[in-house]
């Protein structure tokens, strides 16, 4: 499975990351990179800000993505927002 991880590099992200690259699916950050993360080559990375660049980070890669983990603490009206764009795109979401 091609999945999305919105963060990634902290907390209950890096747990998710590291679960679907053991499992063998291809993961795509997308986070500002101002943190390292620990994986190296597994993973496949978008840089930008998900309040700002969502959009036109994820619309080129849209097409090979079958699903999207948001991992962020974020105000929960932008989180609602996001979850939106997202489910448009991937046409499922929950929250």
């Amino acid at each position: 499975m091609n999945v999305l991880v919105i963060g990634g590099n902290r907390f209950v992200g890096l747990l998710a990351t590291w679960r679907l690259v053991a499992r063998g699916d291809r993961v795509t950050l997308l986070n500002r990179g101002s943190l390292p993360d620990p994986f190296g080559d597994r993973v496949e990375r978008l840089r930008g800000d998900r309040t700002t660049d969502l959009e036109r980070l994820v619309q080129a890669d849209i097409e090979r993505m079958n699903a999207s983990f948001v991992a962020m603490e974020t105000a929960q009206a932008q989180i609602k927002q996001q979850l939106q764009f997202l489910q448009q795109r991937f046409g499922t979401s929950s929250s």
